[in-house]
């Protein structure tokens, strides 16, 4: 296969209008769509017109003379996706085509002005009360305007993508006109172009490249997206999308194996060039990638941890107004008032308070501005919005971010290591694609192990291992008679239990400050979980969760082991628990980047109260 760019170039009769969703200027009832400054037609759209021409193609193709399609199928399934069928165990059928998220105006086409309509009250024949819109235009009427954007698709000779790209031209062609307000004259199409050509990509310059081990045990991963991205929270509605901060592993492996293998669930290799990963995937490791304002410096990029639960706010001196960061972990009973008052955490700090500037003590990251994309279905046949099926995701803006991972390679073999390294070299020339809601591609970038952006002590400090989440983990894989409030004793030792089990009854809990949060749903029900006996969600404890530990006998050496273990590749599952280590029942493994720990951060230490501040309350 060689992956072909599509370039498509639509010339429009102004004006063209294609609405933004997120705010708009004072005074301005319909704001138009802009990217990097320049008006802009969503990738989505020209997709959504190509589907309803190509369906409509579809239904009279017997009639309709294609010469040189060969075996290039006619259904616009095939080529731009569908739903999963329903009763089904929700195997994807992705779209082939891959589209640019924004489709820009060539320059110089951006006039700002303003356009008013009414609504005629048909009663009176008169304007209706309130019914005046004023709409941002940057096209003066009958102004000639083109719009540029690309597509890619992996096909097999440029026959193929010949015939592609007359289908594409005839499909927007057939649209004859895109955007909004259509009916009124809006977005007139006069003419497609459409060129394809194979893409190269070379390797980079020997000047930019890192210099890595081939034998290395781990390595970084550094991301730089083209889009807006949206990897969604845990929801409960369909309607509405809202992206985490960070990327999961499992959707880095995911995105990893589209490229390698032949099918979702096949573990046939797609390419000769990947045998040794297609091999050794399984015991490959990939973190959750967390943002970062990029850096000029590769060198000087640092890995962020997630701020751990226990830290709090408190005054920082007796009757004072200003407050400080304090950590309760230490503290033998955690109830208690410092300089008087009682302190708060994480979820009961404001906006703009110290909790907010935790990044002074190297945790947190930088999180990317966020902006809303509204969209909805069309409705077939009918060549309007589908009713009840507008939808909105809360995409990051990733401009001037990176996000940074870690692979862990301990469990593939030594000698297979430089094989499998140059693999994931050779890979990631090309972005990693269809990554999140936004179907973002990723520039990736291969480095040595990052330093995390804050310190750790010795895996034993003052005999004590303060274990703190920084990705979720299964730590309670059969909660279901826990009372929902009022069971403290019953949760702590549920965690008791897990922890003695992770650690071969070499450590034992003394305390813990942890949040947790369910997850489920009918797609991972169909996905993975079909042979269950029973349905159930899953509880999963939040990152920034903080254990206690401390050693069970007399001999350190076996609980540093363990806690060396976790720190370098993550927690394994509990014994029993439903799924195993199997990623196709059960996506929460650590190779998938869950289970990730920090252990004895210094701030620990650092931000205890001091014994004149702390009045325990037990």
């Amino acid at each position: 296969m060689t992956t072909y760019r599509f370039t498509v170039c639509i010339a429009i009769e102004g004006p063209v209008l294609s609405q933004a969703g997120e705010s708009r200027e004072i005074g301005i009832d319909t704001a138009a769509r802009r990217g990097g400054g320049r008006p802009a037609l969503p990738g989505n759209l020209i997709r959504g017109n190509l589907r309803h021409a190509w369906t409509v193609f579809n239904s009279i193709k017997s009639e309709v003379s294609d010469p040189g399609a060969g075996a290039l199928a006619w259904d616009p399934d095939h080529w731009l996706g569908s739903p999963s069928a329903e009763h089904t165990d929700n195997q994807p059928i992705r779209a082939l085509l891959r589209f640019d998220h924004d489709w820009l105006a060539a320059p110089p086409a951006n006039n700002r002005q303003a356009r008013h309509r009414i609504r005629i009250d048909p009663r009176t024949g008169a304007v209706a009360g309130g019914m005046l819109q004023v709409i941002d235009s940057p096209f003066a009427t009958a102004d000639p305007s083109t719009f540029v954007g690309h597509i890619e698709a992996d096909l097999e000779s440029q026959a193929q993508a010949d015939t592609l790209a007359m289908r594409i031209r005839k499909g927007l062609e057939y649209a004859s006109s895109l955007g909004a307000m259509k009916a009124a004259g809006y977005g007139r199409i006069t003419c497609v172009a459409v060129t394809a050509i194979p893409v190269e990509y070379a390797a980079p310059a020997s000047s930019s490249a890192p210099v890595l081990d081939q034998n290395a045990r781990q390595l970084g991963l550094s991301l730089r997206f083209d889009r807006p991205l949206c990897v969604a929270r845990p929801h409960t509605g369909n309607n509405r999308y809202e992206s985490e901060d960070r990327i999961p592993g499992s959707v880095l492996r995911g995105a990893i194996a589209a490229r390698i293998f032949a099918g979702d669930r096949e573990q046939t290799c797609a390419d000769e060039r990947f045998a040794a990963l297609c091999e050794h995937f399984s015991a490959l490791r990939i973190t959750q990638a967390i943002p970062i304002a990029a850096s000029a410096d590769p060198a000087a990029l640092k890995r962020p941890l997630v701020p751990p639960l226990s830290l709090v706010e408190a005054p920082d001196q007796p009757d004072s107004d200003e407050n400080a960061l304090y950590d309760l972990a230490l503290m033998r009973e955690p109830a208690g008032l410092i300089h008087g008052r009682a302190p708060a955490f994480c979820m009961d700090w404001k906006h703009g308070g110290i909790g907010d500037r935790n990044s002074a003590q190297g945790c947190g990251g930088d999180s990317p501005p966020r902006r809303i994309e509204v969209r909805t279905a069309i409705g077939q046949g009918q060549g309007a919005a589908k009713e009840g099926a507008l939808f909105a995701s809360e995409a990051l803006v990733p401009d001037g971010h990176l996000w940074l991972a870690r692979i862990d390679l301990c469990a593939i073999p030594a000698t297979a290591r430089p094989a499998v390294i140059a693999a994931l070299s050779d890979l990631l020339r090309e972005p990693l694609r269809r990554v999140g809601k936004t179907k973002a591609n990723a520039a990736a970038r291969l480095h040595s192990p990052f330093d995390p952006s804050a310190a750790c002590g010795p895996l034993l400090r003052d005999g004590l291992a303060c274990v703190c989440l920084q990705s979720a983990a299964r730590l309670l894989p059969d909660p279901y008679e826990l009372p929902g409030t009022g069971g403290e004793d019953e949760l702590f030792a549920r965690y008791q239990a897990t922890w003695c089990d992770l650690s071969g009854g070499h450590l034992r809990l003394l305390r813990f400050f942890a949040q947790q949060q369910l997850v489920g749903g009918g797609y991972l029900r169909e996905r993975f979980w079909k042979g269950r006996a029973a349905y159930n969600p899953e509880l999963l404890t939040c990152p920034g969760s903080v254990f206690v530990l401390e050693p069970t006998g007399e001999s350190a050496a076996a609980a540093e082991a363990v806690l060396a273990h976790w720190r370098d590749h993550g927690l394994d599952q509990p014994t029993g628990a439903p799924g195993g280590d199997d990623w196709r029942t059960n996506p929460y493994i650590r190779h998938n980047g869950y289970g990730e720990v920090a252990i004895n951060l210094d701030l620990h230490w650092g931000l205890t109260p001091p014994k004149e501040a702390w009045y325990g309350l037990v």
